[in-house]
């Protein structure tokens, strides 16, 4: 059954994490933490690694100078179990986006125009460039306007691509909701940590016994805030240093 009212959705940063569940914060990026050789739903022993995407929001430009939302996806190679495994296959395929919705998302949309536009563009001027000589200026004129519409039919293409793209991320289900992420934390003189969350308690003690170098502890939170604060006192002295010397000057 097609559903053009499909909507997919987005975590923001840590704040829509379920709220029982084992929280362990690691510093770094998502790469960098390792995995223990358990499954992440029920602790029998895994054999391979599911790929694990998620959609977050990011506002640019923070809470007060943003300007709308951003979405990106971010995904992790989380172990499970061959069982669990295949459940979230199931589960997946039973949820998988029609191919004709597919079809239908990826041309209707205003990027189509431009690709049309493009393409009609570029017929006019294609058989200059191909009848004429090498070096006259309708061959040169017909090649770098083809070449512009083709550019432009790349990029609408791509734009249409990667906005269907956030509708084809799975979503949460029964089976990796056991182990998510959240997006990337702090800023670059505080540090990057992220947040992971498990269901199952065993399974983040195997995590934390696996990444205990990496571990973001209270220390980090309180060394962090004082950044802040630091960063923001010198701000305001700035501000007022500035003000003082425009009134002045």
């Amino acid at each position: 059954m097609l559903s053009f009212r499909r909507r997919f959705s987005a975590d923001h940063r840590d704040r829509d994490f379920p709220p029982a569940v084992e929280r362990v914060d690691l510093h770094g990026r998502l790469r960098s933490a390792a995995w223990p050789p358990l499954c992440a739903n029920c602790c029998a022993p895994a054999t391979s690694k599911l790929i694990v995407k998620k959609i977050f929001r990011r506002q640019p430009g923070g809470r007060y100078l943003g300007h709308g939302w951003k979405y990106v996806i971010r995904s992790a190679r989380i172990p499970y179990c061959p069982t669990c495994m295949a459940r979230n296959a199931d589960i997946v395929a039973a949820e998988r986006m029609p191919f004709l919705e597919l079809i239908v998302r990826l041309v209707a949309t205003p990027l189509v125009i431009p690709f049309v536009g493009g393409a009609i563009v570029a017929r006019v001027f294609l058989p200059d460039t191909i009848t004429k000589p090498i070096g006259d200026p309708l061959h040169n004129a017909g090649l770098a306007i083809a070449a512009a519409m083709l550019l432009a039919m790349g990029t609408s293409a791509w734009g249409s691509w990667h906005a269907t793209s956030f509708h084809l991320v799975p979503a949460e289900n029964e089976i990796t909701s056991a182990c998510t992420f959240s997006d990337e934390l702090g800023d670059l003189f505080t540090g990057w940590h992220r947040a992971y969350a498990f269901r199952n308690r065993e399974f983040a003690q195997a995590f934390i016994s696996v990444n205990r170098e990496r571990l973001w502890t209270k220390a980090d939170t309180v060394r962090t805030g004082n950044i802040r604060f630091a960063t923001g006192l010198l701000l305001l002295v700035a501000l007022i240093v500035g003000r003082l010397l425009l009134v002045h000057s």
